[in-house]
């Protein structure tokens, strides 16, 4: 379960709003404070005003482009296009809660989650992305999938085997591909048809 931080951003715009809210009613004559001498004019309302209105205006920038898939992370290292591959194994067929996954989006996102994940250990033949480390463009890989281009038939070959696949990442969408189907180690439940 992720857990939220406020970043540098974030604490600037939450101090920027914090400020520029006590300018406001400060200047409209709403709130005193003794110990601190403030004029009750329109200069320090509109000042007041101004910070808030840009407090907003970078959080909300600030939360577009976290949300947007393709655009940037926070740390502004990934590339906006990468390819990269990854050996989808028996371990990528579970969730970490132990639930078994039986839809090749949900499989190829997991893949991506042990890899980044530290304590977990990766596939030899996993390659890195500087894209889906961030918690927050892997909720969006479903999406990105559902856009690209991914088969029926390589989705049914991710579904019941352990193919060595290769995931194309271009803005926001993925393309997948499988390179190999073989695998003596994959060991996956018969599920039965109803």
């Amino acid at each position: 379960m992720p857990t939220a931080t406020l970043n540098f951003i974030q604490l600037v715009s939450l101090g920027m709003f914090m400020i520029g809210f006590g300018l406001f009613v400060s200047g409209l004559g709403i709130l005193r404070i003794e110990k601190i001498t403030i004029a009750q004019k329109r200069a320090t309302w509109i000042i007041g005003l101004i910070m808030m209105l840009l407090a907003v205006v970078l959080s909300i920038r600030y939360f577009m482009g976290e949300m947007a898939a393709g655009d940037d992370d926070s740390s502004g290292t990934y590339k906006p296009e990468e390819t990269y591959i990854a050996k989808i194994s028996t371990r990528d067929h579970n969730a970490s809660s132990g639930k078994y996954l039986t839809d090749g989006y949900d499989i190829i996102q997991q893949d991506r989650y042990y890899y980044h994940n530290a304590s977990a250990s990766k596939d030899p033949q996993d390659q890195n992305d500087s894209f889906f480390g961030v918690y927050a463009h892997r909720l969006q890989m479903k999406d990105m999938l559902m856009r690209g281009m991914m088969s029926m038939e390589v989705k049914k070959i991710i579904e019941t085997g352990c193919p060595l696949i290769q995931v194309h990442r271009e803005k926001k969408t993925l393309t997948v591909s499988i390179l190999s189907t073989t695998d003596d180690q994959c060991h996956l439940p018969t599920m039965e048809k109803d």
